[in-house]
């Protein structure tokens, strides 16, 4: 599995395609803050909320590093 953080969330939330997902790292950000982000983003865009849905979960890459908080955002449908 390859793991990409993108530099700008709004094109690649954009980009996804129906099944895809999208891991988006809080940050200094809280995970309720981060996403209320990602949902406007969809809104400020024209696409409908109802074709992402979104999940918190904590990113383990070893026993050597924090988790991280992360969003993963996935793409229910893709615009017809």
């Amino acid at each position: 599995m390859n793991l990409v953080f993108p530099g700008n969330k709004t094109e690649a939330l954009l980009a996804l395609q129906a099944g895809e997902s999208l891991l988006v790292p809080c940050g200094s950000s809280t995970l309720q803050s981060a996403m209320s982000s990602l949902a406007s983003l969809t809104v400020k865009r024209g696409v409908p909320s109802g074709e992402f849905s979104q999940r918190k979960a904590l990113l383990v890459i070893d026993e050597t590093v924090l988790p991280m908080p992360i969003v993963v955002v996935t793409r229910r449908s893709a615009r017809g």
